[in-house]
């Protein structure tokens, strides 16, 4: 009996060892990182599952201004992709039914990107959840104490950034619902891919920053 006792001592010792400190670390942020690849995995499926039918919409009616949409969703999947991964690295977040929720609602905002890639007024509403989600992860990541001292400036300026992109696409989503011309697509879709330029060179940025900081290889 009281063998058994201090082997079952001995186990729990050793689940709670591997349960705590760099271990613990270490599992939290594999469980998130690997959650929010199948999230984009999901995403990048959708994308390449839409695009035969994609190619015939755009040669059969002349919608050549999807091409732009398909070229933004591309760009903003990648773009989003290391960004949330990058901070799941360097940030300080715990495994948490809040904070995983939120990068579910993230990773859905991605998805109906793909769903939506051939209507651009539902697109432009899949996008503003991007901005909105990620303030929402900024503010929780603020409130549970997980965020690096030294993005904390770097996010507020995101984060105006994020609500003037978030405003702009409800404005897009408006005006080609109310006026759903083929120009006002083309400005649209040119507009948008250029805005997913500069979030690439904006999100490199960042990680040359952080790098040099936390010497990060």
């Amino acid at each position: 009996m009281r063998k058994k006792r201090s082997e079952q001592s001995e186990h729990d010792e050793m689940w709670m060892a591997a349960a705590s400190g760099d271990k613990a670390i270490d599992f939290q942020k594999s469980a998130l990182g690997t959650w929010w690849s199948i999230l984009q995995g999901i995403a990048v499926a959708t994308l390449v599952g839409k695009l035969p039918d994609l190619v015939a919409v755009i040669i059969e009616e002349q919608k050549w201004y999807l091409i732009l949409f398909v070229i933004a969703t591309f760009m903003i999947i990648v773009n989003v992709w290391i960004g949330n991964a990058w901070s799941i690295l360097v940030w300080r977040w715990r495994l948490t039914l809040i904070n995983t929720a939120l990068q579910t609602l993230l990773g859905t905002a991605t998805q109906l990107l793909c769903v939506y890639v051939e209507v651009p007024q539902y697109w432009f509403l899949a996008l503003a959840l991007l901005p909105i989600s990620s303030i929402m992860i900024y503010r929780f990541s603020i409130y549970q104490k997980t965020i690096l001292n030294t993005a904390i400036q770097t996010g507020r300026s995101l984060n105006t950034l994020y609500a003037v992109y978030a405003i702009l696409c409800l404005v897009a989503a408006f005006t080609v619902s109310k006026y759903p011309t083929p120009l006002l697509h083309y400005i649209w879709g040119v507009v948008f891919v250029i805005a997913a330029g500069l979030s690439w060179k904006v999100q490199s940025d960042i990680m040359r920053t952080q790098r040099a900081q936390l010497n990060i290889p």
